[in-house]
């Protein structure tokens, strides 16, 4: 008898023991706190970004989940670097906006070299760009910043993904209703929405709804001009499916002005 509860005994700490490992390998889950301050939720959600990443992995990522709080449902901020093994989730009612005091050169979300980033969700990614347009109709790619511009391997962006960077099936088009409530929704970049930058692999892009103004005037210029839904450039491997596109430039462009094959 004794014998037998020595065995059970050690096989108990064993599988406590293997409880608290995975436990300990439990990526995080980081919700930033948002305030009226566009500065303060900069500092914030870039805090919470690299929190996650530090805990999360490739088969296990931290998971930024963006939510109204404080009273908040439309976070501003200026630009973001965002980070390898997370996923990004922009709950339904929330919207991450934009700065006016953005760089012309710059994207509101932007990474290189990254791995293993998903943005998902049904919330809204918003670039506020309607007063960067007035003065670029009619112009050459005037100087104005992006709103996604990213550059990695295995990079998701839609709500077709889960909030552990797995493939999942809420939205599709064309349908006959085309509705977009289970959509990430993309808009009003002040120039490319979404730009997955030369030397990109392994990306897919799956339930998005990416929009800015379409609307021409009586010259026929572009009155969103170069608000490019999705920029390809040099990339190996993109999968771009249940998107619904409408925007005053490209709907999709696929580049090779980096010297390579795209």
């Amino acid at each position: 008898m004794k014998g037998k509860s020595s065995t059970r005994l050690v096989l108990m700490l064993s599988a406590l023991a293997a409880l608290a490992v995975q436990a300990s390998a439990q990526a995080a889950t980081c919700t930033p706190q948002w305030s009226s301050s566009a500065s303060t939720n900069t500092t914030n959600l870039q805090n919470a970004i690299q929190q996650c990443a530090a805990s999360g992995t490739s088969s296990s990522p931290g998971l930024v989940d963006l939510a109204s709080n404080n009273g908040i449902s439309t976070a501003v901020i200026t630009s973001v670097n965002l980070a390898s093994n997370i996923v990004l989730k922009l709950e339904k009612g929330f919207t991450l906006k934009g700065s006016p005091a953005q760089p012309s050169s710059g994207a509101m979300l932007t990474g290189s070299n990254l791995s293993n980033l998903t943005i998902t969700g049904t919330g809204a990614i918003d670039g506020d760009g309607q007063d960067y347009w007035p003065a670029a109709v009619g112009q050459n790619n005037t100087a104005r910043p992006k709103l996604i511009a990213i550059t990695g391997s295995n990079l998701q962006i839609g709500s077709n993904f889960t909030d552990a960077g797995k493939s999942q099936s809420i939205v599709a088009f064309p349908s006959s209703s085309n509705a977009t409530g289970s959509a990430l929704i993309i808009r009003n970049s002040p120039k490319e929405q979404l730009v997955i930058e030369s030397g990109s692999k392994n990306v897919t892009i799956d339930g998005v709804w990416i929009y800015a103004n379409p609307n021409r005037n009586a010259s026929g210029d572009d009155l969103a001009p170069n608000t490019d839904a999705i920029d390809i450039i040099v990339t190996q491997t993109a999968t771009i499916k249940n998107c619904l596109l409408d925007t005053g430039d490209d709907d999709i462009a696929i580049k090779s002005n980096a010297g390579g094959a795209a």
